[in-house]
């Protein structure tokens, strides 16, 4: 079992466990986090104010579209919002809410000794950035995703950093747009 602690937020890669967090007062607390149903290949596990989620590592690739993908596949893009959902629901995950997606891209670009959006077209999930081998990669940069926003309307993130995003009509599909869902 690993866990990386970054801005007061267990990362755990293989088991959820026990972890210890600072305190403002300068005081470790232990932070105790459930046990996860299924071991889900290529997803990270965070916790975002006290509830533990799993956020996929890759986007979703076309050759991969019902499961989490790997490292080195082409994402799949052009989906709109409600068959993004769908990919999600088939693998018993769904759309990502901003808030997770904005704390593992922080989360993930904590780990990073570079940046790492790359602009100049779709590459290979990870190829811009692979990032630790337990964060999620490609965050800003690579596809833009779908994720639910602060209303629970359809908007998409990832198009160059961590905050911003864009409302847009669940019907929109572009090449540079797909989706990586949560556990």
């Amino acid at each position: 079992m690993r866990l990386l602690i970054i801005a007061g937020i267990c990362i755990l890669s293989i088991s959820l466990s026990n972890c210890r967090i600072s305190t403002k007062e300068g005081r470790d607390r232990r932070v105790h986090t459930s046990e996860r149903k299924v071991d889900v290949p290529y997803v990270s596990y965070l916790q975002l104010f006290g509830v533990n989620y799993g956020i996929e590592r890759f986007e979703r690739a076309k050759s991969a579209s019902k499961s989490p993908g790997g490292q080195g596949l082409i994402p799949l893009t052009n989906i709109n919002y409600e068959e993004a959902k769908r990919l999600c629901s088939a693998s018993a995950a769904r759309i990502c809410n901003y808030r997770e997606w904005i704390w593992a891209c922080k989360a993930a670009e904590a780990q990073q000794s570079k940046a790492c959006s790359d602009r100049s077209g779709i590459l290979p999930t990870g190829a811009a950035c692979s990032g630790s081998p337990n964060a999620p990669s490609d965050m800003a940069g690579n596809a833009a995703e779908w994720v639910s926003g602060p209303e629970g309307d359809p908007v998409i993130i990832g198009m160059a950093d961590c905050f911003t995003f864009r409302r847009v009509s669940p019907q929109k599909e572009s090449p540079r747009l797909g989706v990586r869902c949560c556990h």
